[in-house]
C-alpha cells in the first residue's frame, strides 16, 4: 500500500487481483473504489509523486498505469519471461 503525496488517499493491492483506493481521516479509512484488470495477485502499488497516475504490478507479468482522477487504465507493460517484483518512480 502507499499514501498519496498530497490527498487523503491510500492505494492497495492484494491477492484478490484488485487495486483499491481508500479515503481516510484521522480516525478511520474506507474503501472508495476498486480497479480491475490484473489477472493474478497484485504485488506492488504506488502513486506517482508529481503525475496524476497510480502504478501497479502483478504476478500476471504486467505493470499497469491508472489515471488517478478518472480511475481508468492508461497503459499496460508486459514481460514475457518473468514478472516485475517491485516498483519505484522517478520524481520527474
Amino acid at each position: 500500500m502507499a499514501f498519496h503525496p498530497t490527498s487523503n488517499l491510500i492505494i492497495s493491492g492484494a491477492d484478490d487481483r484488485k487495486v483499491k483506493l481508500w479515503k481516510y481521516t484521522d480516525s478511520k479509512a474506507w474503501e472508495h473504489d476498486s480497479l480491475y484488470g490484473h489477472t493474478n495477485n497484485v504485488s506492488c502499488v504506488l502513486f506517482h509523486e508529481k503525475l496524476d497516475v497510480m502504478i501497479s504490478n502483478s504476478e500476471d507479468k504486467t505493470i499497469r498505469i491508472w489515471d488517478t482522477s478518472k480511475r481508468v487504465l492508461l497503459d499496460t507493460f508486459k514481460r514475457d519471461n518473468d514478472r516485475f517484483w517491485i516498483l519505484a518512480s522517478h520524481p520527474n
